[in-house]
């Protein structure tokens, strides 16, 4: 691995880290552009849409494990803003994945 994918990897690491704490709207979407251009770096090859995939599985994991998080605060009256938050970051974060992954296959098909 050379360093510009070694930074590569990093750049995506933190990026999907603070999407996942959950930012606001204007934060999220620059992150967002940043973590496809990110993904974007390793080319349009098997491996990437191998990665994308598994992000997407692990998204829907992450995803269902939030709405059973505000489905125990809205039960007990507590406040849903922050998580609500996280899970609108967590839905465009999927988005992101789901629009990029036709990007790959359209390359693979070539």
């Amino acid at each position: 691995m050379d360093v510009n994918e070694f930074a590569a990897r990093e750049n995506l690491t933190r990026f999907r880290s603070e999407l996942e704490q959950g930012v606001g709207e204007s934060v999220r979407g620059v992150l967002l552009d940043l973590l496809v251009e990110q993904e974007s770096l390793f080319g349009l090859q098997q491996e990437q849409l191998d990665r994308v995939n598994r992000h997407i599985i692990r998204l829907r994991e992450i995803i269902a494990g939030q709405v059973q998080l505000m489905e125990r605060l809205q039960s007990k009256g507590l406040a849903l803003e922050k998580a609500q938050l996280v899970l609108d970051t967590l839905n465009d974060m999927m988005l992101a994945h789901q629009s990029f992954r036709p990007t790959i296959l359209d390359r693979l098909a070539h």
